[in-house]
């Protein structure tokens, strides 16, 4: 690319994003999925690796569009017990129809990443459930040489927040809107010592749970040795206090800290993972802290000819995306084996166990005499994918879930068919 030709392109550029955001800054997903075709098509103009390719295919190429349609039958759409049976049943079917982008833009040392996806639920029997929701982000990869590189980014998640977790469960729908800016630093100290500093500002929404509207900050680093193999050691630690926009007593203070490993034990074999002590301090003194230890390992083995092997172990503090405003520890395990049967076939399935210990009260108290809520979760997936060709993809499978817990009312069962077909261009 030329001197002229960036000049020319940077001007492009800017009258285009100064025309997304007049006509689209409303939305985030659009806009970046505008940005991206933007930057695809004024790319295609005068980048010399696509210059003999018509427009069109250099335009799929560096945007790199997917589609799918899925389809599935839930038998407990609003996970409720058995002694509490809906007036239109408890199963629905519904489809979900989604398009989106997955592209990323390099110049000299610099990338930019733009992902993002629209999606439309259409519910059968509650059809009043129907919503469009979606996920998108975009990232600057910049480096400031050898030493010095790092992340600027803004993420902006939409999504329907899930029944399981409602205090009284009754079908409302209720939407949680995310939106996060983040940043990153990665220095390189002497030789094989990293450096990094990290930081991120969240705003969390919910249409009909104002009471859990927050917003949520976090600052972090950690000093890593990378060996000359690839391993890495470190020690990490993080701040985040969240902030409850509508209940002051809610708000909290959470520190985590402990040592990080990403060791390649073989060849075929990797263990990765954080200990550590944490601590969550809230601000209400009638509500309950906690300081302890906490843990994240995963164990990947991979096989041959696509063969893999998926292991986990944790214990955490979890407001489970949000979704409650008091926390649970949380330990689990789950196992994922996945086979390659052929070049198009793929079989596995995913087996998950956790048991949550909920501290304290949530936005509604428990009854007099009720201790705290822990829940017993269990969890389990089969699915077949089939690759009909380079672009086509058809997906079978089944979920199942099973909750039992020490409240009345929370106890419930699961199931979940899906087919889905996709397209990859």
């Amino acid at each position: 690319m030329t001197e002229t030709q960036l000049v020319k392109y940077v001007s492009h550029l800017a009258i285009f994003l100064q025309n997304c955001w007049n006509g689209f800054g409303a939305n985030p997903i659009k806009l970046i999925v505008l940005i991206a075709f933007g930057l695809a098509s004024n790319i295609s103009l005068s980048a010399d690796d696509i210059a003999t390719k018509s427009s069109w295919s250099a335009l799929v190429k560096a945007i790199s569009p997917y589609a799918s349609v899925k389809y599935q039958h839930d038998s407990n759409l609003f996970r409720l017990p058995d002694e509490i049976p809906p007036a239109d049943g408890r199963s629905d079917q519904y489809s979900t129809i989604t398009g989106g982008i997955d592209s990323a833009f390099k110049y000299s040392q610099q990338e930019l990443v733009l992902k993002g996806y629209m999606y439309r639920n259409s519910y059968n029997t509650y059809d009043y459930l129907d919503y469009t929701g979606g996920n998108g982000l975009a990232q600057w990869n910049w480096s400031g040489g050898k030493k010095l590189d790092g992340t600027l980014g803004y993420k902006y998640d939409r999504r329907m927040r899930g029944f399981e977790n409602q205090i009284i469960p009754n079908p409302l729908k209720n939407l949680k809107t995310e939106k996060t800016v983040f940043a990153s630093m990665d220095f390189k100290l002497l030789r094989n010592w990293v450096l990094n500093l990290r930081g991120s500002l969240a705003e969390i929404d919910f249409t009909t749970s104002e009471l859990l509207n927050l917003d949520r900050n976090a600052a972090g680093g950690s000093i890593d040795y990378v060996s000359r193999s690839g391993n890495q050691f470190g020690f990490d630690i993080e701040i985040t206090s969240g902030s409850y926009n509508n209940d002051s007593l809610k708000n909290y203070n959470k520190l985590e800290i402990g040592p990080t490993f990403d060791w390649k034990m073989t060849e075929k074999t990797k263990l990765r993972g954080q200990l550590g002590y944490s601590r969550r301090e809230n601000d209400d003194i009638n509500r309950i802290d906690y300081d302890g230890f906490t843990a994240d390992v995963t164990l990947v083995r991979k096989g041959a000819k696509g063969d893999k092997l998926t292991a986990k172990a944790w214990r955490k503090l979890s407001n489970l995306n949000d979704e409650i405003a008091n926390f649970a520890i949380v330990q689990g395990v789950s196992i994922e084996p996945r086979w390659q049967l052929s070049s198009k076939i793929a079989f596995g399935f995913k087996m998950g166990y956790e048991y949550r210990d909920f501290q304290g009260a949530g936005l509604i108290p428990p009854p007099p005499g009720v201790g705290s809520r822990d829940d017993n979760v269990y969890t389990g997936n089969i699915s077949v994918d089939w690759k009909l060709n380079n672009i086509f993809d058809l997906s079978l499978g089944l979920d199942a879930e099973k909750r039992s817990s020490n409240r009345e009312f929370r106890d419930y069962d699961d199931r979940i068919v899906y087919a889905q077909f996709s397209a990859e261009f």
